[in-house]
């Protein structure tokens, strides 16, 4: 329309940027002939706010291609998939440190699934196994804990709140008669 003729989207660099923006389900778009994007239309285009981005490039893991004459960032879309990879590594619970190292290794010449990689994997595995162990025995806890707070809610005085006031001050919990 009359707005992709003009390249009025904001953030958007250049006349032709939006001929070719195509969303498809979910929260990305494919951008086709993309030039650059502002750090305000990345973080539209990848769904996070711009914080998030600059979180990235103070942590080492974006950086911005260029800058416009008025000091802006710039980004192609080579920092697009980059971030799209960092988001999904994130999900999958890597650490920053771990997203930097398999960001190292997406683009080198090694293969993608070296003992590096594997040794990420099996510390994230450790980690999410360690993680369930403690869920469950937070899920095993907290039905006594709502069937205290029930009972105690006929007294006036929270049972449960005071067991964590007391923790709070440093103090061990003591049950009342």
């Amino acid at each position: 329309g009359d707005r992709e003729e003009e390249g009025a989207e904001e953030g958007l660099i250049g006349r032709q940027q939006l001929r070719g923006l195509t969303l498809h389900p979910g929260s990305w778009f494919i951008l086709e002939g993309m030039e650059r994007l502002t750090i305000g239309a990345l973080a539209r285009v990848a769904g996070v706010p711009v914080s998030t981005l600059r979180y990235y490039e103070r942590a080492g893991l974006l950086a911005p291609e260029g800058r416009t004459a008025a000091n802006y960032r710039l980004y192609g879309t080579h920092a697009l998939e980059l971030l799209r990879f960092i988001l999904a590594a994130r999900a999958s619970g890597f650490s920053l440190d771990d997203v930097q190292i398999l960001s190292r290794l997406r683009g080198g010449t090694q293969s993608p699934c070296n003992q590096e990689v594997q040794a990420l994997l099996q510390r994230r595995l450790g980690d999410t196994r360690r993680r369930m162990e403690e869920l469950q025995r937070v899920e095993a806890t907290l039905p006594s804990a709502l069937k205290a707070c029930r009972r105690s809610e006929r007294q006036g005085r929270c049972q449960v709140m005071r067991g964590l006031e007391q923790a709070a001050d440093g103090k061990s919990p003591r049950k009342s008669p």
